[in-house]
């Protein structure tokens, strides 16, 4: 499948796997999604956080000691990641 993914690319995917993430959750199909090992983290936060949050969703960042990767944290407004969610 061609050679190594240039950082375009690799932003283009990261930014589809939060948008299905934003999605997955504004449908209530889960209370929350984290996807791991992010390297865009603060690029895909700035580009869709105020369009999350207009859809009552929250995304947030969690960076790790040392690499710079994130993961990201997509959950309903309201909504703390230790709170039991009634579904």
């Amino acid at each position: 499948m061609g050679g190594p993914m240039t950082a375009e690319r690799q932003l283009d995917r990261e930014l589809a796997e939060v948008e299905a993430a934003i999605e997955l959750v504004r449908s209530g199909l889960a209370p929350s999604v984290t996807i791991a090992g992010m390297q865009h983290g603060e690029a895909i936060l700035e580009a869709r956080r105020a369009a999350a949050e207009r859809a009552g969703i929250a995304i947030e960042g969690v960076w790790g000691p040392a690499d710079g990767d994130c993961d990201i944290v997509v959950r309903r407004l309201g909504i703390r990641p230790e709170e039991p969610i009634d579904a």
